[in-house]
């Protein structure tokens, strides 16, 4: 799946949260969409996801528009991890995941194998497992991401777009994550995830997108994006950049204050 924003703006009230944003994004690549608190990340996720309608501007889904391709194929081909996702409801970790494989079961109609496969995949990738018998609200915060990552994985969708998936996992959740996204990328579906970590970022991410004030300040390669100047400008910090075992990594190391 491709999906392409087009001029796309978001207003409310008088406040713009996105101007006139035109990016893409493909099969088989991981992106990394960046950016201080209240850039516009989320607010341009939920307009990929097809749950917020933009004030101007357009999103098409292998050139088609939402109303053309319907919802319930949508469901299908993208799958969305909110940033503060959660079930309202003392649900048991398989159950929440097996919501995951809800687009792809006619009315009324019972789980095939296919659906069970599914399930127990996205339970071993997240390593949640262990944690299949427990009830939601019961879990740890980085417990209950796993798991609300494993229910987005379990729809085995062509898109996957993911808003914050290791804020609350400790570091080898994270790393383990990211590794996990990594490889959804390689096996050929598309990937668009919001970091704050800059080295998860640099490190893991085929291309960055920075975002400031609602507009793209830079998109491309994680080093070109995460330079002095676009990090002096977005975030007001001054980095340390280096490589190890191949890989480029960025510290945040001073803040700068702002003129």
């Amino acid at each position: 799946m491709r999906i392409e924003a087009t001029g796309l703006s978001c207003r409310v009230g008088d406040t713009l949260l996105l101007r006139d944003v035109g990016l893409a994004f493909g099969a088989g690549e991981m992106v990394g969409l960046i950016g201080p608190n209240g850039a516009g990340k989320t607010t341009l996720l939920r307009h990929l996801a097809g749950l917020a309608v933009p004030a101007a501007g357009t999103v098409t889904y292998d050139g088609q528009s939402l109303r053309a391709l319907g919802r319930a194929k949508l469901a299908r081909r993208l799958a969305y991890l909110a940033q503060d996702a959660e079930a309202q409801w003392p649900i048991r970790v398989d159950q929440l995941v097996r919501l995951g494989r809800l687009p792809h079961r006619r009315p009324l109609a019972g789980e095939s194998a296919a659906d069970l496969a599914a399930v127990a995949r996205a339970l071993a990738a997240t390593d949640c497992e262990r944690l299949a018998g427990r009830r939601l609200d019961t879990l740890s915060g980085g417990e209950r991401m796993r798991a609300l990552l494993a229910r987005a994985l379990a729809v085995e969708a062509e898109m996957l777009l993911a808003d914050e998936p290791v804020a609350a996992l400790d570091p080898y959740h994270q790393l383990h994550t990211m590794e996990l996204l990594r490889d959804v990328a390689a096996r050929g579906a598309g990937v668009v995830v919001v970091l704050h970590d800059l080295t998860l970022a640099a490190r893991f991410c085929d291309r960055l997108v920075l975002l400031s004030g609602g507009r793209v300040m830079a998109a491309g390669a994680p080093r070109a994006v995460l330079s002095d100047d676009n990090l002096a400008a977005a975030y007001h910090i001054r980095a340390l950049h280096g490589e190890a075992e191949g890989a480029d990594f960025t510290l945040p190391w001073q803040r700068i204050d702002p003129a």
